[in-house]
């Protein structure tokens, strides 16, 4: 097996030949096990690829190539290595994109037959009690498919009960007429009931034998013969529920909940990112038998299963040689004594005992269960109700509690080792049980967000100390509102906040329609270390590892660590949150660069608020008015007269540098009634108008009005040449740069920018330039640039866009030459606006992201140029330079830079990386050391070799930009170029 990021990427299988059937019989196995995406079967000869996410086809009669191979090597050692390479990049993936589609793995077509299985069930059917039970019917069915499958129970088990001439659970739904099969069906739930015990048949079987329909067993008996069950035609059956892993099934389990609304507010939970967040909560804990572990919301369990098949792991390795019996029994143990959930949904409970029963028997042998059988029910009661005892709710009996969390009492529910879990990312109302658990305990609830109110009651239920971990909907660190930073503060005061996995550019890979991005938090039950204490702060980028193989992969560039205190410094400013967002995206130079920014005076210093009292600032900001919706209350509407009936929409694109009368449409009358009032000084000439979305803006020299999506600035006429120069400033790309770097949404959820983060932009009058004469030949340049422009509008409407086009050519340079931009900060700007911030959270059809597209030849050349220059400025006076030469292998996911130093009087030789990478590599590997030959291991380092340094880098353009190659030569020369020999 070949790992990366302890994620699974490829399993190497040898066999004597490669026949066609065996191949296809172990590619369909291999694919209901779904936990890696290449299948290698290696023969004498040949070596073949097979994908782990193409559908299984019938072995029976299959001629020809198979659908699902992918590739065939050479039995070379430097193919294979070379294939490995390239997997681990991702540039298989990219290369193969046809082979390997999302939508084909076997959780996603188990989910989508089930939920058609399930839809056509519920036609016709009333009432939540009538669909439970159908839930209930089909959760037993996967169990007992799973029993039939895993072998546990066969032909004999159905003879026994008077079945016969049936094998499996297929041949029972085959039995005609529908009311024999229905009648036999419910015969075996009723003998499982038995003997498995449990809460999956502790419903009343009789009653809900006479609620299901003849029809339904038909739409069962399709399903489980591969039929679709809307269009009924027939397909190969390709699940083998003995080889799908339970936290599939369970992951499978909570989309179905999620999709029934039964969560309000919750996300699917993938199996991946479940996998993310218990390695997460699980770091550095070497044993984890006698602890207990607690999901606050539970779902459908996959936390829960997750943490149990590490437990039982752990038993096992330590019991070798333990009799069936005795692992049995410690096993049960285990499942009661160290797993616990709480969940209001009862059938969520139920399922999640379900997917802790399959947990459970997926530990024992087929023959160990029918042994276990034999002496009487194996499996436990699970699902518990909250009691009432003296002090309010308690939890009376079962691990998974049938209620809300905010009404178990934490006296009776208390000292957990570990809380783990994806609570629901809902707004609830001020009468809600979190809401009044957060009154009472004076707990700050921001936005009445419910994810808050599980952060502040885990650590009722966890141990001192006790790590406690969950997915969070961004805003929990991102929102900048002011109830929202008093949480931030108060939890980073309160409680040691270990690490934060910042999740948002994986949007669209996490979760399926996703809304909101996640992050993933660790914290303690602690207060944290104020003087020395650290916080891990992680921001992977999506990769083409991460879109195919859902390997996330967090490099050197994505982590860093901060210092607690310099956390709750952050908060307590003006500009707060700013933290999360300055280290996401921005490199080093990057942040020397915005504090240098941060230093001038903010538009915010000239600019108020409509009830802002301070008569210093001459310009007034807000956005443009609310008219009365038809679900709005009317006796609260205000009377709004606008100065003109001029109006412009957001979305014109006339917004542009400057707006012209003709750009507008007329409202019927400049009176009407609106959800609230806004100061209507911003409606009058002079203003500059800007966007929700930072996209259009536009200077206007007339009353114009508009709607919330657009905010107003207005100042006196007085002002007119500044608030020109202020739309032209604010269109820059040095404005852009500094949003996108310091908003709470541009980049992390959506293009938005609010008013407060428009007043955050650096803007310093002529007067507070240390040369305030050039300031002011600059401000006046632009003004005349800007009314020439728009007389040349005035002459032509089709010569507009080339107009604008020109005047921001000459604009820009003056706007850098206002702020001091450097030429290379000029580079981080371009490479921001025009590079990254496009490509942030791109979504699996994009293929454009900075992160997804492999680095040109061109740009590896111009990467080295701008490696060695910068280099060279600083070499110069040693009487050294650096020559260098780069090489970027789309096939292999890589790129190599080599440098050398040389004497500047010695002849410019010639500098060649050469093109056989992976021999590069094997240096590389030699020089450290390296053992495993994982890419990992290798990403981003820089390695000497005699008088040459070797830096590794991975083939994405965002990689071999001016950004990258500043930032490098900035590490190079503080730590290893200029050293002394090694």
């Amino acid at each position: 097996m070949f790992c990366s990021e302890q994620t699974p990427l490829v399993y190497f299988k040898e066999v004597d030949e490669i026949g066609l059937d065996e191949a296809l019989g172990m590619h369909r196995r291999f694919w209901n096990h779904g936990t890696a995406p290449i299948l290698v079967l290696v023969s004498p000869e040949r070596v073949h690829v097979y994908s782990g996410m193409s559908r299984p086809e019938p072995p029976e009669g299959s001629v020809g190539r198979a659908r699902c191979l992918v590739d065939t090597l050479e039995r070379a050692a430097d193919k294979l290595e070379r294939f490995l390479v390239a997997v681990e990049s991702g540039a298989y993936f990219r290369e193969h994109e046809a082979s390997f589609d999302a939508d084909s793995r076997v959780d996603r077509d188990l989910l989508d037959n089930l939920s058609n299985a399930r839809e056509v069930l519920r036609e016709d059917v009333e009432g939540e009690e009538a669909k439970d039970r159908l839930d209930a019917l089909l959760c037993r069915l996967v169990f007992a498919c799973y029993l039939f499958d895993r072998e546990v129970i066969d032909d004999r088990y159905l003879t026994d009960l008077g079945i016969e001439d049936c094998a499996h659970l297929r041949d029972v739904l085959g039995i005609r007429p529908l009311g024999s099969a229905k009648a036999a069906l419910y015969r075996l739930f009723r003998r499982l009931g038995k003997d498995f015990n449990g809460d999956l048949f502790s419903d009343d079987l009789e009653e809900e034998e006479r609620h299901v329909r003849e029809t339904d067993v038909l739409t069962l008996y399709e399903f489980f013969h591969g039929t679709d069950v809307r269009t009924h035609q027939g397909r190969f059956w390709p699940y083998d529920f003995g080889y799908i892993p339970v936290e599939t099934i369970s992951a499978i389990y909570e989309r179905f909940l999620e999709g029934d609304g039964k969560r309000e507010g919750a996300f699917y939970t993938a199996r991946f990112l479940a996998e993310i967040v218990l390695n997460t909560a699980l770091e550095g804990e070497r044993e984890l038998i006698g602890k207990k572990f607690l999901d606050p919301a539970c779902g459908s369990g996959i936390f829960l299963v997750g943490f149990f098949n590490r437990l039982a792991w752990e038993w096992t390795q330590s019991h070798p040689q333990a009799p069936n019996e005795r692992r049995a029994e410690a096993l049960i143990g285990l499942l009661q004594d160290s797993v616990y959930g709480v969940e209001k949904s009862r059938v969520a409970c139920r399922i999640a005992a379900f997917s802790l029963y399959l947990a459970y028997l997926d530990q024992l042998s087929p023959r160990d269960i029918q042994g276990l059988q034999r002496n009487g029910p194996d499996l436990p009661r699970l699902v518990g109700e909250p009691g009432q005892g003296a002090r309010g709710p308690d939890v009376r009996r079962g691990n998974i509690v049938c209620a809300d969390f905010f009404a178990v009492d934490s006296s009776s529910f208390e000292n957990f080792d570990f809380v783990v879990g994806n609570p629901p990312w809902e707004r609830v109302g001020k009468n809600a049980l979190a809401a009044k658990w957060c009154a009472n305990g004076a707990k700050v609830m921001p936005g009445w967000q419910i994810a808050t109110a599980f952060v502040w009651k885990a650590v009722e239920h966890a141990q001192e100390n006790a790590p406690i971990c969950f997915v969070l909907p961004h805003g929990t660190l991102f929102n900048h509102g002011n109830m929202a930073l008093e949480f931030q503060r108060a939890w980073f005061k309160e409680h040691r906040v270990e690490r934060i996995l910042n999740l948002t550019d994986l949007r669209f890979f996490l979760f399926r329609d996703a809304i909101h991005p996640a992050i993933v938090v660790r914290y303690r039950n602690c207060a944290p270390d104020r003087e020395k204490g650290v916080v891990e702060y992680w921001a992977p980028k999506v990769s083409w590892a991460t879109t195919k193989a859902e390997v996330v992969s967090v490099g050197p560039a994505d982590r860093t660590t901060l210092a607690v205190t310099d956390v709750i410094s952050d908060l307590e400013t003006l500009d707060a949150p700013q933290v999360w967002n300055r280290h996401f995206w921005a490199t080093g130079r990057d942040q020397r660069l915005l504090d240098r920014l941060k230093m001038l005076p903010r538009l915010r210093d000239h600019v108020r608020h409509p009830r802002e009292n301070d008569g210093s600032k001459r310009w007034v900001v807000a956005e443009g008015f609310q008219p009365l919706g038809d679900n709005d209350d009317a006796s609260r509407a205000k009377r709004l007269e606008l100065p003109s009936r001029r109006f412009i929409n957001a979305r014109s694109e006339a917004i542009d540098l400057f707006l012209r009368p003709d750009d507008c449409t007329l409202l019927p009358s400049s009176v009407f009634m609106a959800r609230r009032s806004p100061d209507t000084a911003i409606f009058l000439a002079p203003h500059v108008l800007v966007t929700q979305g930072f996209k259009r803006i536009a200077f206007s020299d007339f009353d114009v009005s508009f709607r919330h999506a657009v905010r107003g600035i207005h100042g006196p006429d007085t002002d007119r040449e500044l608030l020109i120069f202020l739309a032209c400033y604010l269109r820059s790309k040095l404005a852009r740069y500094f949003t996108f770097h310091t908003s709470s949404n541009w980049g992390v959820y959506r293009p938005k920018v609010h008013v407060d983060e428009l007043l955050r932009v650096p803007f310093p009058l002529p007067e507070q330039l240390d040369d305030s004469r050039q300031g002011t030949r600059i401000v006046e340049e632009v003004r005349e640039i800007v009314e020439a422009s728009y007389e040349e509008a005035e002459k032509s409407f089709l010569s507009r866009e080339n107009t604008i086009e020109a005047a921001n050519e000459r604009i820009e340079p003056l706007v850098n030459a206002y702020f001091g931009i450097h030429p290379s900060d000029e580079m981080l700007i371009a490479d921001t606006i025009g590079v990254v911030a496009p490509s942030a959270q791109p979504r699996p059809e994009q293929r454009s992201a900075v992160s997804l597209v492999t680095g040109t030849a061109a740009e590896a050349a111009s990467y080295a140029e701008r490696l060695c220059a910068t280099l060279n400025q600083w070499a110069a006076p040693s009487g050294n330079e650096v020559r260098g030469s780069c090489t970027i292998s789309g096939s292999l996911g890589v790129g190599v830079a080599i440098l050398q130093k040389a004497r500047l009087d010695e002849g410019k030789g010639s500098l060649r990386v050469g093109q056989d990478l992976v021999r590069v590599l094997r240096r590389i590997r030699d020089a450290l050391a390296v053992d495993g030959g994982s890419l990992s291991a290798l990403r981003e380092v820089m390695v000497f070799e005699g008088d040459k340094l070797y830096l590794l880098k991975p083939a994405a353009r965002i990689h071999w930009t001016a950004t990258a190659a500043l930032n490098d030569a900035d590490a190079l020369a503080t730590t290893l170029l200029f050293s002394k020999t090694r």
